[in-house]
């Protein structure tokens, strides 16, 4: 079996983000960053600006005036859906292919991940919290992990952490931690780390199945965003539901049940739009 050391010296393998990405995450995470901070990494990367212009000026944006400037096109979208767009490229790819070690079939890791992106998103109408922009790019990623931690888990393990998960009533990454001694959490975020995005964004991948560890506002949305996306039936897999709402994020959030609800009713109403997007 291998070692996490020698799992994570393959993620140099994955093809790594823009560095555009990454600079414009971490503006986006600083707090003190203005919409011109945000439009001045976009427009020294002409292809990207051009991406920019056109999604700000797409049907989906509903744009009511044409834009032809990219601040304008940042106040429309917001760095965060600009982000998002950026990362999504990038990954779907990597996420297309089945992994059967986690029971998901052609394009469930893709679609669980924008799934989660899309209730992330959402996620602020329903809470009394400010949520990140860069929570959706968080979201989109919680899971990226499973693409090397399929390596340690082999078809004859599936038995093994199906046993432990029902013996011991706990979940599935707390069963790989049990069996292998680390999680697709942790591998996921060192894949963060060395893609030089935000420590932000690497925390909340590597604590999203874990409910009592950093109790910040984006590891909290990742953590919901999870639950919604399986809530809607993207990304169940072999793990099942397997977790449910923490009482005691519900309340740092002032979650309550009935917003859940619609959450994850928007969520499945958006996700479908957007995956028409993909298959046209």
């Amino acid at each position: 079996m291998k070692t996490f050391n020698e799992v994570i010296a393959d993620a140099g393998k994955l093809k790594p983000l823009p560095h555009t990405a990454a600079k414009l995450a971490a503006v986006i995470a600083d707090e003190k960053s203005t919409i011109d901070d945000v439009a001045a990494v976009i427009r020294f990367d002409q292809t990207l600006s051009a991406e920019v212009l056109k999604m700000a000026n797409s049907a989906f944006s509903a744009a009511s005036r044409s834009i032809g400037e990219v601040r304008e096109a940042v106040i429309r979208l917001g760095g965060g859906r600009i982000l998002e767009m950026i990362v999504s490229k990038r990954v779907r790819s990597v996420m297309a292919g089945p992994l059967e070690q986690y029971g998901y079939d052609e394009s469930d890791l893709w679609r669980h991940s924008v799934a989660s992106a899309l209730a992330a998103e959402n996620l602020g109408r329903y809470v009394k919290v400010p949520i990140s922009g860069i929570s959706y790019t968080a979201a989109l990623l919680h899971d990226i992990g499973k693409l090397l931690m399929i390596q340690v888990v082999q078809k004859d393990d599936i038995r093994k952490i199906l046993d432990t998960i029902n013996g011991k009533r706990i979940s599935w990454a707390e069963a790989e931690a049990e069996l292998f001694g680390f999680t697709h959490a942790d591998i996921g975020a060192h894949i963060a780390k060395l893609w030089a995005l935000p420590v932000e964004i690497e925390t909340a991948i590597r604590y999203h199945n874990t409910f009592d560890t950093d109790v910040s506002p984006i590891t909290d949305c990742v953590r919901v965003a999870n639950i919604v996306a399986r809530a809607i039936g993207q990304g169940i897999g072999y793990e099942g539901m397997g977790v449910s709402i923490d009482s005691a994020i519900a309340e740092r959030l002032k979650l309550s049940r009935e917003n859940f609800e619609l959450l994850c009713a928007e969520t499945a109403v958006r996700f479908k739009g957007v995956l028409a997007l993909y298959e046209t």
